[in-house]
């Protein structure tokens, strides 16, 4: 069986805990990256060039 990875992002409030959270969840058999950021700390292009090479690497193992 094939597992697909896909990600989206979602925007942390002033008052969240951490800078930057990646959470993974599978659903429907397929993992899911859940991404929270501050965005006061990174902008959206940040978070998605990081989001990129993630999943670059990991399609490299």
């Amino acid at each position: 069986m094939h597992n697909v990875l896909g990600a989206q992002t979602e925007l942390i409030k002033k008052q969240g805990v951490f800078n930057l959270k990646w959470e993974f969840v599978k659903i429907n058999g397929c993992l899911q990256a859940i991404i929270e950021y501050r965005n006061e700390m990174f902008t959206n292009s940040e978070v998605m060039y990081l989001k990129r090479f993630f999943f670059e690497t990991i399609k490299k193992l």
